[in-house]
């Protein structure tokens, strides 16, 4: 073949004229193919050895990996191949045989089969180097199993890290982005394979590469989700399989789709955010909510609060340890997480969404009116009652009423007859004035239930004997319900059109008048309604406790004081008095 003189002895016959190809071991022993051919008897009775296509492989085969075969030479490299499998059968792995699109030998498992939908969009613009020879891709079969045509995790690997390649090049954006789908769609609909075959490293490798395409249709999404979008895709292309967190509880999602269930276990956050991402995201809601520009948007940006709010109450283990730790490093930690604070979310408009959001720190439960500082909490917020509670929002110990039994010993006959005889002004013998107003009323029921009116009436008081006697230390709302409860043993009741302060300070004048008309039973009454109905406040309370002391009032006292031991945090903070 190489045009040199030999000796039969010497000289070699190959098993096949289309093996004598250029890239043979010892290529100047080697009978030319045309002699071969026409001569091969002749050339045998010579002497010259005709070896086996086994010996001949074995012995004179070239490692070819070095080798760049010329265009003109691809015929000649066709006939070797078919010569091959007719005399050996399939090739082996091991040899590099394999053509790619540059005409270099290769490898077979070095190359992928090019008729796979995963590996042409994964490598588009690299083909050459990737797949067998255009002319040669009919004859895929002669190298199977040697082309890569199973999507090993390795395989898939290599297909993510060229999406990213082709990312950090020029071209066509929408054939990129349509080949990194068909990339990604392989890892959501072959799950079981996926599960069956690759193993964890696999899975690892994978997770930190940028070719999961990113959600582009924003449309219907809250403005501040477009607007982070459109930053993230100005500084990458594709976002990874971390990033495949549910998009719900995030300032802008990522990844237009989920990897599926299995992926999404093998990744550390298994597609949830950790309790930190969405304290980060409310405090990013907080700072861009003056960016809300539509009824339509505060609706979204409210859908998004509420989203990240049950992910927080559902976590509340974790939520309270963050909490209590930025709080131990940075006691201001509370007013970077604002709240969403108010009753119909689905009626809010801008006055509303904008008044609505109120530092933790400021919340208050177990009231129903805002305070001072404070703002009770709204239905809203009400039913994340674990993520109140973890953030450590401030809630109101209401007093505990030390009960004692009441000493009621007239007979409810009597005190109905009593009572109809003083509404009708029957039988009456005495007259109280108090600063112009008359009150007419019965001595005996006065003495029965005052201990002062009974010093007065039978003690031989100088007033003791008249039908009029003067009150000028009690106010007439005061006599008017001490008599009420002379007579029907019930405080009278309150009137509804006062506001509860209002309220209060009319029962607080009857305290003190309980007092000084030593009515013990009247005290009493007066001082379970002010616990039982929640008189007692923040705002009021050291005044009521100053009030009950002087009225002697101890069951009231001691509430007072336990209610601000227990609540001393809020009422440290009221920079006002209530008078």
């Amino acid at each position: 073949m190489s045009g040199k003189l030999v000796s039969a002895v010497d000289a070699l016959l190959a098993p096949d004229p289309r093996f004598c190809v250029s890239w043979i071991e010892g290529q100047e022993r080697f009978i030319d193919p045309v002699t071969s051919q026409g001569f091969s008897y002749v050339l045998q009775l010579l002497g010259v050895n005709r070896l086996k296509a086994a010996e001949f492989i074995s012995s004179y085969f070239r490692n070819t990996l070095d080798l760049e075969l010329t265009p003109a030479a691809l015929k000649n490299y066709r006939s070797f191949i078919e010569a091959y499998i007719e005399h050996i059968g399939a090739i082996p792995s091991d040899y590099a045989l394999a053509l790619d699109g540059n005409c270099c030998f290769r490898l077979p498992q070095d190359l992928y089969d090019h008729s796979e939908g995963i590996f042409i969009a994964a490598f588009r613009g690299v083909e050459k180097r990737c797949f067998l020879h255009p002319g040669l891709r009919h004859l895929k079969d002669w190298y199977t199993p040697g082309l890569r045509s199973m999507v090993s995790g390795l395989h898939y690997y290599e297909c993510a890290t060229s999406i990213n390649k082709r990312a950090g090049f020029s071209g066509p954006r929408i054939q990129l982005e349509f080949d990194a789908a068909t990339v990604f769609r392989y890892l959501r609909t072959n799950q079981s394979l996926i599960c069956e075959r690759w193993s964890a490293e696999d899975l690892r490798r994978i997770r930190g590469v940028q070719f999961v395409p990113l959600l582009r249709h924003l449309a219907g999404q809250p403005r501040h989700r477009r607007d982070g979008m459109n930053k993230i895709s100005s500084i990458r292309t594709f976002g990874s399989l971390e990033d495949s967190i549910n998009s719900e509880y995030l300032d802008c999602p990522i990844s237009a789709k989920s990897p599926g269930d299995y992926v999404l276990q093998q990744i550390p956050s298994k597609g949830i955010p950790s309790v930190q991402v969405i304290f980060w995201h409310i405090e990013y809601l907080a700072v861009h909510r003056n960016e809300v520009r539509s009824l339509h948007d505060i609706q979204l940006y409210i859908r998004d609060i509420l989203a990240s709010y049950r992910f927080l109450d559902n976590h509340y283990g974790e939520t309270k340890y963050i909490s209590e730790k930025a709080q131990d490093t940075d006691p201001r930690a509370l007013d970077t997480v604002m709240w969403l604070n108010m009753d119909e979310p689905i009626d809010a408009n801008f006055g509303l969404f904008e008044t609505s959001w109120v530092s933790a720190k400021d919340l208050c439960l177990g009231i129903d009116y805002d305070f001072s500082h404070y703002r009770y909490v709204r239905s809203t917020l009400a039913s994340y009652g674990n993520l109140l509670t973890a953030l450590g929002v401030t809630k109101i110990q209401k007093p505990k009423l030390e009960t004692t039994a009441l000493n009621l010993s007239q007979q409810e006959s009597v005190c109905e007859k009593f009572f109809s005889f003083w509404q009708q002004g029957k039988l009456c013998d005495v007259e109280l004035e108090v600063g112009g107003v008359i009150f007419k009323a019965h001595r005996i029921v006065l003495a029965s239930g005052s201990l002062r009116w009974e010093n007065v009436l039978i003690g031989g008081w100088r007033d003791a004997g008249e039908r009029g006697i003067s009150i000028k230390e009690t106010a007439a709302h005061t006599v008017s319900a001490m008599l009420h409860f002379m007579y029907t043993s019930a405080l009278p009741p309150l009137p509804t059109d006062k506001i509860a302060s209002e309220n209060l300070e009319h029962m607080m004048d009857w305290l003190v008048a309980a007092d000084q008309w030593e009515m013990t039973v009247f005290k009493s009454h007066i001082e379970e309604m002010v616990v039982e109905r929640d008189y007692i406040r923040p705002e009021n309370v050291r005044w009521v406790l100053g009030i009950a002391r002087e009225a002697q009032a101890k069951t009231l006292s001691n509430c007072c004081e336990a209610y601000i031991k227990e609540n001393q945090k809020v009422i440290e903070r009221i920079d006002y008095p209530v008078t």
